[in-house]
């Protein structure tokens, strides 16, 4: 486990496999689940020395980055000082001001796309902490509580079943990687449904269906014992096959 200090604002803290599976953590769910990264992340501060890092901030956000070793967790904290706003009186531009910076910070990561007004305006002006950040109702009833990022595995019969599905699916993917395990052949997917939304990620994963089929066999038993075949931008490559 690795700390990187990107600026005075943000950390990057780097875990591999071995790092995760010593504290039973299991990659799929931890990518789904934002509670489970603000706990890790608390409990491995007092490890790294960083406890006091952002005890001064106002909204502390969290993002994790697959990658071929593990992973790397983002962390950024701000501290919202409320005498440099200029806020004007009238109610009217006092709301157009608000739905403004609450835009800014959602385009930042600091708050989760289509939040509600007043409940964004309770966080940012005092009632709600850091930690409630993933409570914060959305305008759309799919996207409550919806990761960042989600994560299949698909298995195939032959190579040629994966280049046939690579070739008529013409969407992009966050990542995807190619093994072979067990004399299959496997991908593993990963999408960014807050970029792409939900609705799209799904479509895209049943697609993906016709040609393959889900698979349980997870992302580190397919690095620890499969054999890679394409570790990058799998789909890509394939296409040009």
């Amino acid at each position: 486990m690795e700390l990187e200090n990107i600026n005075e604002n943000t950390i990057k803290i780097k875990m591999t496999f071995d790092d995760l599976r010593d504290r039973g953590i299991n990659l799929s769910e931890f990518l789904t689940n934002q509670d489970a990264v603000e706990e890790l992340f608390y409990d491995i501060s007092s490890e790294l020395d960083i406890s006091d890092k952002f005890i001064e901030s106002d909204v502390v956000s969290f993002q994790v980055r697959p990658n071929s070793k593990g992973i790397d967790l983002m962390v950024r904290g701000e501290k919202v000082n409320m005498e440099d706003l200029d806020l004007p009186s009238d109610p009217e531009e006092f709301t157009k001001a608000l739905e403004n910076m609450i835009k800014s910070r959602a385009e930042n990561g600091d708050l989760p796309e289509n939040v509600d007004l007043n409940k964004a305006a309770d966080m940012l002006f005092g009632g709600i902490n850091e930690s409630d950040i993933d409570n914060i109702p959305m305008e759309e009833e799919e996207e409550k509580d919806l990761p960042e990022y989600t994560y299949f595995t698909l298995k195939f019969r032959n190579i040629d079943d994966a280049v046939n599905m690579a070739k008529n699916i013409n969407q992009s993917v966050e990542e995807s990687e190619l093994y072979k395990y067990l004399d299959k052949y496997y991908m593993t997917i990963l999408q960014n449904q807050k970029l792409m939304g939900p609705k799209l990620v799904k479509s895209i994963h049943s697609q993906m269906l016709e040609f393959g089929q889900d698979e349980r066999v997870t992302r580190e038993t397919l690095t620890e014992y499969g054999q890679p075949l394409i570790e990058y931008d799998a789909l890509d490559i394939l296409r040009q096959m």
